[in-house]
C-alpha cells in the first residue's frame, strides 16, 4: 500500500504556537506499524519571509491570510509509503477559517450584528457568522472585530468537528 498524503492543519488558537509547542510540535519518530512510517529527515521551520521554500506559489497567499510560521516533517518506509504534515501556525482564528473557507470552496459567508448593547465607552456586540445562508456560529466582544474573530473561531472548529 503507498499512502501519499499531505495534511495542512491550521493551529486556529489565539496565542502564539511557541507557546505550546512543546506539546504539539514534538513530532514522534515513528508512525504505525507493520511497516512503521519512520521520519524522514528533521522538521523544518519557516516564517513568512522565506515560506517560499517550501510551499513555492502559495505563501504569498498564506502571508496574505495571516500565516506566521510553518513547520513540516515527513515519514517514509521501505515499501515506498510516504506522509506529510505541514503545521501552519494563523494566529488569530478568523485568519483560520478565512483560509479553511478559501481551501474548501466556502466563500457564502457574512456577518450580522444581532445585538449592540451598554454605554458608548463600553459596548457589547454580539454577531452571528452566516455561511451558505445557515448559522454557523455567534460571537460576543467589546469591538465588532473582536466578536467576528470569536464567531470565525467557533465555526472553524464547528466546520473541523472539535
Amino acid at each position: 500500500m503507498n499512502i501519499c498524503c499531505t495534511i495542512l492543519l491550521f493551529a486556529a488558537l489565539s496565542f502564539p504556537i511557541t507557546s505550546y509547542a512543546a506539546d504539539i510540535l514534538n513530532f514522534p519518530d515513528t508512525l504505525g506499524s507493520d511497516p512503521a512510517l519512520t521520519r524522514a529527515g528533521v522538521v523544518q521551520s519557516w516564517d513568512p519571509d522565506n515560506m517560499f521554500e517550501h510551499v513555492n506559489g502559495e505563501a504569498e497567499l498564506l502571508k496574505r491570510f495571516g500565516a506566521a510560521s510553518l513547520t513540516f516533517v515527513s515519514y517514509e518506509n521501505d515499501n515506498g509509503d510516504y506522509f506529510s504534515i505541514d503545521v501552519l501556525d494563523m494566529r488569530e482564528p478568523i485568519n483560520a477559517y478565512g483560509l479553511y473557507r478559501l481551501y474548501t470552496g466556502c466563500d457564502d459567508t457574512e456577518y450580522k450584528l444581532l445585538e449592540e448593547k451598554g454605554p458608548a465607552h463600553d459596548k457589547i456586540f454580539k454577531v452571528e457568522l452566516i455561511l451558505d445562508g445557515r448559522t454557523l456560529a455567534e460571537g460576543e466582544g467589546k469591538s465588532k472585530k473582536e466578536a467576528e474573530q470569536k464567531a470565525a473561531k467557533e465555526a472553524f472548529f464547528c466546520l473541523k468537528g472539535y
